[in-house]
């Protein structure tokens, strides 16, 4: 039986096909986006996190029970460049 992925509020994970997850971060350390590290999937993590390492985003592998990777609106202003 396929059993799906189940989110909580705290921002913990629990999955039956992932143990850990990807999660890019804005330069003011807000999430910006996550993907789950499952392995039939590993063609399509690995393009996009390279799309988020082109984007400029700081990744981090965690465990999907970390609370850290809890999503949030950011209400920091984006400093650009020139």
């Amino acid at each position: 039986m396929n059993y799906p992925d189940i989110y909580y509020r705290d921002g913990t994970i629990e999955s039956p096909r992932a143990s850990h997850c990807y999660l890019a971060r804005k330069t003011c350390g807000c999430v910006e986006a996550g993907v789950l590290d499952i392995p039939e999937f590993r063609l399509e993590t690995a393009d996009t996190v390279a799309q988020w390492i082109r984007d400029g985003l700081i990744l981090e592998r965690l465990s999907i029970r970390d609370p850290r990777g809890a999503f949030a609106r950011c209400y920091h202003k984006e400093v650009r460049n020139g």
